[in-house]
């Protein structure tokens, strides 16, 4: 039960509060992987330990400077994952976080199997996360999705790239 509720933190918390900000960036493990899909399919603000305790666990002394805010995927991007049984079986804790995220409201995801017969729908991209290589897959596309949203001015830009 305990590690049920870790593997589910994400999906209840308002804000994460990590160690470390590089945990957003390279996740080594698939309940790391697990998180930050939550974090930022969900567009959770994100701060750092040591801020957290310099504001002693009072959220309005901690600087906006200090939050790191993220764009929701799951609102913005229209996507449809596939997933083969050799990734049902491998990642299964990645699977139903993908549908948890996909069920929230005004989700624009989709997770099926490939098995199932799809006709490909319009303006949706598609992720294939087949074969032993979907948590590479899922990893990457995090990676070149993410954006983060600066509060102090008014960009946006991603793990690679700015957007103005």
């Amino acid at each position: 039960m305990a590690s049920q509720r870790k593997r589910n933190r994400c999906r209840d918390a308002d804000l994460a509060v990590v160690d470390d900000l590089s945990r957003l960036c390279h996740c080594p493990d698939p309940s790391s992987l697990l998180h930050v899909i939550g974090i930022i399919g969900r567009g959770m603000p994100v701060i750092t330990r040591s801020s957290w305790i310099l504001a002693k666990g009072d959220l309005e002394l901690v600087p906006k400077e200090s939050v790191v805010r993220h764009q929701p995927l799951v609102a913005k991007n229209k996507v449809v994952f596939e997933y083969d049984v050799h990734f049902q079986t491998r990642e299964e804790f990645l699977l139903a976080g993908l549908v948890w995220l996909s069920k929230q409201s005004k989700a624009t995801w989709k997770v099926r199997c490939t098995d199932v017969s799809a006709v490909g729908e319009s303006g949706f991209e598609v992720v294939r996360l087949v074969g032993s290589d979907g948590e590479g897959i899922l990893r990457l596309w995090i990676a070149k999705q993410r954006q983060i949203v600066n509060t102090a001015g008014s960009r946006a830009w991603s793990l690679y790239a700015p957007f103005f």
